[in-house]
């Protein structure tokens, strides 16, 4: 055992902290948050995802579901619909981003909601079954583990990236929160029936086949655009000397 009288002695405790910076509490309160949302920030990830399950039900009028033998995966109800909720803090400390983990598709979820704990607001996204099939193939939605029992998730969600999933407007839009959900229920019909695993797999090797085609016309437009750059300097260079080896003659011939 080491007393704090020791690791203070050998400075690396201090060292340690000061290297670490700010925690994430931290660093909400210096950008400005509430202190109800430093203190849901700065809760365990056990009691966070429970708060975050009570406050959703509260603002989506949904009825919280507790965990139960032979349920598999879902936290809340808004009549028949069953929504499995993943919450998340800002991630790292450089651009904001959120990641939701441990997605498991072969629960008996109809939508999924992903909740984006922003400095002054919670962000919320709904994604219905099918439509998350769809975001793996696109590579939005990844294995989490390489597929090791872990399931999926959605990782490094950037500001930039919103558009790419349905996004619950602010009640200012003149629209409330439940009404919005029952919106995008009746819009989007999703089943609770597992999603089988054989359909992930097969969505994400498409996911890797679009990345790798993508890579490849990427790097042959760089290649083409390199080429066209150094074709039209070589033609710029070769018609500046011709033009000089003109003007240089027409000089000659008037003398």
């Amino acid at each position: 055992m080491a007393s704090l009288r020791t690791l203070n002695a050998t400075g690396n405790m201090s060292t340690a902290l000061m290297s670490a910076g700010p925690n994430l509490a931290a660093r909400y309160a210096a950008r400005g948050a509430s202190p109800e949302f430093v203190k849901l920030v700065a809760l365990g990830n056990k009691a966070f995802g429970s708060a975050m399950e009570h406050i959703t039900a509260g603002v989506f009028d949904c009825k919280n579901v507790p965990d139960s033998q032979g349920q598999t995966g879902w936290d809340l109800c808004r009549g028949d619909a069953r929504i499995e909720l993943k919450s998340s803090r800002i991630w790292g400390g450089g651009d904001d981003s959120w990641t939701w983990q441990h997605i498991i598709p072969d629960h008996e979820w109809s939508y999924l909601m992903c909740a984006a704990v922003d400095i002054d607001t919670i962000r919320y996204f709904a994604i219905s079954k099918p439509q998350f099939v769809h975001l793996v193939a696109t590579g939005i939605v990844t294995q989490q583990g390489g597929g090791g029992g872990q399931g999926c998730w959605i990782q490094n969600f950037g500001r930039a990236a919103f558009g790419s999933i349905y996004e619950f407007q602010p009640e200012e839009s003149g629209i409330s929160l439940p009404d919005q959900l029952d919106n995008f229920i009746a819009q989007n019909p999703s089943s609770p029936e597992p999603i089988a695993h054989e359909v992930i797999k097969k969505a994400t090797a498409d996911a890797r086949v679009a990345k790798a085609k993508a890579t490849a016309d990427a790097r042959v437009a760089k290649a083409k655009a390199t080429a066209d750059a150094r074709a039209a300097k070589a033609k710029a260079t070769a018609d500046t000397r011709a033009a000089k080896a003109k003007a240089t003659a027409d000089a000659r011939a008037a003398n």
